[in-house]
């Protein structure tokens, strides 16, 4: 799999999108060179479509982004257990 070089998104609703909407978008698309047109579908559940925008969302960032996370910073917490000063209880 080849990563994403961009892309545009239509959203439909839970009815989906016509046959001659679908027609236009591959139209359009293919007219401005995409490489692919993917159709898929966020499933039978009603969604919000703030849910929905985030659900693509989180897909594209797996698809688009591609640099390495850092390791998370270890802070010590924890490894001297009751000697955090910042958990130490006043009194």
């Amino acid at each position: 799999d080849q990563p994403l070089a961009g892309a545009i998104v239509v959203l439909g609703d839970d009815r989906g999108l016509t046959s001659e909407e679908s027609t236009r978008y591959t139209e359009l698309a293919e007219a401005q060179g995409a490489g692919m047109v993917l159709r898929v579908s966020l499933g039978g559940t009603t969604l919000l479509a703030s849910h929905a925008i985030v659900i693509v969302q989180h897909y594209l960032d797996e698809r688009l982004h591609t640099c390495e996370v850092p390791k998370p910073r270890d802070y010590g917490y924890g490894k001297q257990e009751g000697k955090d000063p910042k958990r130490q209880k006043t009194s």
